[in-house]
């Protein structure tokens, strides 16, 4: 018995290679991820990359106005954020890289940080 090549070998075989992704682009942090609007809608809370961590700025919505950063981390990425009311935001970090998440609100401009856990 032969084998005969099948139509999807055939389109296999003549299908363009895609170029190879380096893996630190594959891996890098987005441009911006997590966008939350306050509330009030007054602003956006937002995690960019700062000195290769996702940080926490927030800036007034409909205005490219410069962002206030909430958090202050350099040694940890915030995993995660998001809004309680229009003054608050809550973030949860990991501290020291034991995989333990904190929860820590502040002020929308980096005051008044507490630990709820």
């Amino acid at each position: 018995m032969t084998r005969r090549p099948t139509i999807a070998a055939a389109m296999l075989a003549a299908a363009p290679v895609s170029p190879e992704i380096p893996l630190r682009d594959f891996v890098r942090n987005p441009a911006r991820a997590h966008l939350h609007a306050s509330g009030d809608g007054r602003t956006i809370a937002y995690m960019p990359p700062r000195e290769r961590r996702m940080s926490l700025p927030v800036q007034p919505a409909g205005c490219d106005a410069a962002p206030v950063r909430a958090t202050a981390g350099k040694e940890r990425d915030v995993a995660d954020c998001f809004r309680k009311g229009a003054g608050r935001v809550v973030r949860l970090k990991d501290l020291g890289g034991d995989e333990n998440t904190l929860v820590v609100v502040s002020h929308r401009r980096g005051r008044d940080a507490k630990d709820l856990t």
